[in-house]
């Protein structure tokens, strides 16, 4: 049985991981974004809410969307998405 609907939290960070400074990024506690996808009712995956402006609502040049519809491309399943985004 599939769920019907996913939430996913992916934290923030302050830079490339590395030594020094940078592993400090992965110190942020509470800073992220939270990532929400649900089956939508035909084959075409849409952006409800792309959690900001600027932030493309086209799933072609969305990254969230881009990495969900690769997912389910590689897993054979035809099946569009509905996602909403929290930037964090």
């Amino acid at each position: 049985m599939m769920a019907d609907q996913v939430r996913v939290f992916a934290p923030g960070s302050i830079g490339n991981v590395g030594p020094g400074l940078d592993i400090l990024g992965l110190a942020v506690a509470g800073a992220g974004d939270t990532v929400t996808l649900s089956w939508n009712d035909d084959s075409t995956t849409i952006i409800t809410d792309p959690g900001g402006p600027g932030i493309p609502t086209d799933p072609d040049r969305n990254t969230a969307a881009i990495a969900a519809t690769a997912v389910l491309a590689r897993v054979g399943l035809d099946r569009g998405l509905r996602i909403s985004i929290r930037k964090g």
